[in-house]
């Protein structure tokens, strides 16, 4: 990806993309979509954000449920397309 996502990028977009999700609670999950926090739309949702913020079109059907395990995971993911 010729536009590499910050981690504070990453979060800005996650915060406003899920404004009731508190960002320091979801860091002490160890499972996004196991233990509730979001669900497959919301990962949609969010996907298409950070889209529109680098301009870049991102290959979902790539993503395995590892990198839906935490916020690193879901990160690195986003940084590898």
């Amino acid at each position: 990806m010729k536009n590499k996502l910050k981690k504070e990028e990453f979060l800005e977009i996650f915060s406003k993309t899920h404004p009731k999700i508190n960002i320091a609670e979801i860091k002490k999950k160890k499972y996004l979509l196991r233990e509730g926090v979001i669900d497959s739309f919301g990962i949609i949702h969010l996907i298409c954000n950070i889209e529109k913020k680098l301009k870049k079109k991102i290959n979902i059907t790539r993503l395995k449920v590892e990198d839906l395990k935490d916020l690193n995971s879901l990160f690195k993911f986003l940084n590898k397309q």
